[in-house]
């Protein structure tokens, strides 16, 4: 009688055990989690609307995400999703990401956020472009 399984070679098991001893599991298990938080704000200089601009969310899962701003310089970004097809069991995820304006020259940093180890539901960003960078802060 023959038999199907074989003895798993030195790699595969010191790929394991390492894995092990350094609490990092990653299980074949699709998960979904948030990439950003949803994002609202007004863009001002002096106190007067910034209209027509356009604003860049680089999100958390390498995406980059567009909108512009209102008559009143406001803008909105929904809350942004990210896929994986594996679960980290141990250790957590760090958020980062950024708003940047794309109005008439160069591109301006307006806002960071993170590394952060949980993202909020919300942030509400306040920019007046007259001030110092960064010139977002958050409410």
């Amino acid at each position: 009688m023959k038999c199907f399984f074989k003895q798993p070679s030195k790699f595969w098991v010191t790929l394991f055990s390492s894995c092990l001893l350094s609490a990092c599991v990653i299980l074949p298990i699709p998960s979904a989690d948030r990439a950003s938080p949803q994002i609202s704000g007004v863009i001002l200089k002096n106190g007067v609307p910034v209209f027509p601009a356009s604003i860049e969310l680089n999100a958390n899962n390498g995406k980059l995400y567009r909108t512009k701003t209102t008559k009143d310089g406001s803008f909105k970004f929904k809350a942004k999703r990210q896929f994986s097809p594996v679960t980290l069991m141990f250790g957590d995820r760090i958020f980062v990401g950024s708003l940047t304006l794309q109005s008439n020259g160069d591109p301006v940093t307006l806002y960071t956020y993170g590394p952060m180890y949980t993202l909020p539901d919300e942030m509400k960003v306040k920019c007046d472009l007259a001030q110092s960078i960064p010139p977002c802060t958050n409410s």
